[in-house]
């Protein structure tokens, strides 16, 4: 790192909770700060052990165990693995073999693991139905005391594995996570005799009894866990992933990103079999927030060359010749000719009516452009090219982060000057021109074929768009998740609810629709996650400025027939 300016006072303030450098400051050659980008994505990866450093707690777990193993966990069920048994070592509860070169597990370490592993399950237990997710737990020394005997509370305290006094707890949260991993370890994939010496009552735990049908995608203080659960099959974790996949999908998809286990490419591909038909199962969820959990889970979740685990036509990417390329698929053919907008009076917002003639025949994008097909603009070699930002102020070339970053989610926290360099940069490596549609072609196809008022009819039906008014999902959703609120004659999905749509003309003065740095507010399209039904309304119009990146503001394209060569695209 190249020193500029003054000195850092707390420079390890800066590594693990700055999200920039300070003045001054930089990190790699040349002025630029490549190496310091990278920083901030290794520290950020949710699998990655770094982030566990950010907790005192962990990152001395971390130099503790270093200092004897002289290697870094694969995880972090591995790291606490490690960490307990160092603690009995210590303790003199395991020992070293004579080359000191295995652990030897001794019967008084194991059973203090055994007795530590059922009081973390029985804290568990009592505090399942909670929702305060993290809550340290306590139980009364007298329900302890059932569980672990005095030389086991006084060889569990040696260890600083529990703090003892009228109510007894772990001390830390996540040592208390730990434990509740390993019990759950023996109550799905324990061996027959581990139920035998458990009674006749011992059942295997379901992931059923702990995520209800009813509310599956609700928290349920069993999440983390889990993960370490998952951690604990460190070269495989297939088999929690079974075990969670209908019941929990998101909290499968989870484990594969957060626990630093592997998840072969067979398991990924039999989840996406699993759980792509339930995005628009609405017999299976009903509630909308559940398919919206499901399509997390896809969204989270990459194969090994980075394709996304949703693989549905017009979601995704596609390689070509090494370059990632937005998989687009149109919609059906709106024609030529003479229509009307407007006069819609419950949009107070739109136009009145008034007949606009459409000149070429056209297609919409069946979705919005989502995360996953954005990204391989912002990653292509070329991102930086001048033809694609001609006529757009410099600083659009700077690129926001969305605010829910699933690979299957529409796109936002966009601006217009943004979604206009897009266009350029895929019409030319498809070879045909895409662009934003006009706001004339956008309420065309959003009202097709009758002028209705929205996508699928005239009234207003919440379980079909995704707004405030639906199951309150709160976030965009994976696109398609309503199938039910798409214009089925024309296969558009999304045109009401879920993001807000760049049109490519002026709010203010309609027919022009030059592209300039001007400032002049943009028409914006179809509601949001975060908006009313009425702003849902085909007919509804709103603009904003193109530099402004919200979180509820994306963009679909069009493609349009000038030529026959178009016709088949």
């Amino acid at each position: 790192m190249q020193e500029v300016g003054p000195k850092l006072t707390n420079p390890e303030c800066v590594f693990w909770l700055d999200s920039q450098l300070p003045d001054g400051l930089t990190w790699g050659t040349g002025g630029e700060d490549y190496n310091w980008e990278t920083w901030l994505t290794e520290r950020a990866r949710p699998a990655s052990l770094l982030l566990l450093a950010t907790n005192p707690y962990m990152l001395f777990m971390l130099l503790q165990v270093y200092q004897d193993k002289r290697a870094v966990p694969a995880n972090r069920g591995q790291l606490f693995d490690w960490f307990v048994e160092r603690l009995l070592l210590r303790e003199a509860l395991f020992a070293w073999d004579a080359h000191g070169q295995r652990v030897v597990r001794q019967a008084a370490g194991e059973s203090l693991l055994t007795g530590l592993t059922e009081l973390a399950y029985e804290m568990q237990r009592r505090t399942a139905t909670g929702r305060e997710a993290g809550a340290l737990t306590a139980l009364p020394f007298d329900v302890v005391a059932g569980i672990l005997d005095e030389r086991q509370r006084y060889q569990a305290a040696s260890a600083n594995l529990l703090a003892l006094g009228d109510e007894v707890r772990f001390t830390h949260q996540l040592l208390q996570e730990y434990f509740v991993a390993r019990a759950m370890r023996e109550r799905i994939f324990g061996p027959p005799e581990e139920f035998q010496r458990r009674g006749a009552e011992a059942q295997r735990l379901r992931a059923e009894t702990i995520w209800r049908a009813q509310n599956w995608w609700e928290p349920t203080n069993w999440e983390e866990a889990t993960i370490l659960l998952a951690g604990l099959y460190s070269d495989d974790c297939t088999p929690v992933l079974l075990w969670l996949a209908e019941a929990q999908p998101e909290l499968a998809a989870r484990c594969i990103v957060e626990s630093g286990a592997y998840t072969p490419e067979a398991t990924k591909l039999r989840l996406r079999k699993l759980w792509l038909p339930r995005l628009t199962d609405l017999k299976r969820d009903p509630d909308a927030r559940a398919r919206a959990a499901v399509g997390r889970a896809l969204g989270r979740i990459a194969l090994a060359d980075g394709t996304p685990l949703d693989n549905r036509p017009g979601v995704g990417f596609v390689l070509r010749n090494g370059l990632k390329i937005p998989d687009i698929a149109w919609g059906e053919e709106v024609p030529a000719g003479k229509y009307t907008i407007g006069g819609d009076k419950k949009a107070y917002q739109s136009f009145d009516e008034r007949p606009v003639t459409i000149q070429h025949p056209y297609r919409l994008a069946r979705y919005p452009v989502t995360n996953a097909q954005f990204a391989c603009f912002v990653a292509a070699p070329d991102f930086g090219d001048g033809r694609w930002w001609r006529g757009l102020p410099d600083k659009e070339r700077q690129i926001d982060n969305p605010y829910f970053p699933y690979a299957n989610g529409p796109r936002e926290t966009v601006s217009w000057y943004q979604a206009v360099a897009f266009c350029r940069w895929l019409s030319d490596k498809l070879g045909y021109t895409v662009e934003l549609p006009h706001e004339y072609e956008w309420e065309v196809a959003a009202r097709w074929p009758d002028n209705r008022f929205y996508p699928w009819g005239n009234e207003f039906d919440a379980a079909k768009a995704n707004t405030r008014q639906g199951d309150d999902v709160g976030e965009p959703t994976a696109v398609g998740l309503y199938p039910h609120g798409a214009n089925s004659k024309l296969n558009l999905y999304d045109l009401s609810g879920n993001v807000w749509e760049w049109c490519r003309n002026k709010y203010k003065t309609p027919d022009d629709e030059g592209i300039d740095d001007s400032d002049a507010w943009r028409v914006l399209r179809g509601g949001s996650f975060y908006g009313l039904a009425d702003f849902a309304r085909a007919a509804y119009r709103s603009g904003n400025g193109p530099g402004n990146r919200h979180y509820n503001y994306g963009f679909r394209l069009v493609v349009v027939r000038r030529s026959p060569s178009h016709h088949e695209h």
